[in-house]
């Protein structure tokens, strides 16, 4: 956030409640409270986005919450999405991580 906050953008982040929304928004950002584990909560904040940067921490349902935020992003008319990853996808791969990033 602080990168994109300097060069003048506007950053909206996707929080679960109040306590996370204060940390975005000190940092100068705007926070909507939504969750990727609940797709009705998600049409709200993902509106009016031109860009989404999906980071899912590594879960078992990491591949319904990606899911569920490729599907806000792509509902909301964004023109550019990005899903970071830390992990190789591997469709048949040793790890299940690996595998889960092949699904998304």
């Amino acid at each position: 956030m602080p990168a994109l906050l300097s060069k003048g953008a506007d950053v909206r982040g996707l929080v679960h409640g109040e306590a996370q929304a204060q940390v975005v928004t000190d940092a100068g950002a705007e926070a909507v409270v939504g969750d990727l584990r609940k797709p009705e909560t998600l049409d709200a904040p993902f509106e009016g986005v031109d860009a989404v940067y999906l980071l899912i921490r590594g879960k078992e349902d990491q591949v319904a919450m990606a899911s569920a935020g490729i599907a806000a992003a792509w509902r909301s008319g964004s023109p550019r999405l990005v899903c970071h990853s830390a992990f190789v996808p591997e469709p048949a791969g040793d790890t299940f991580l690996g595998r889960q990033h092949a699904a998304i």
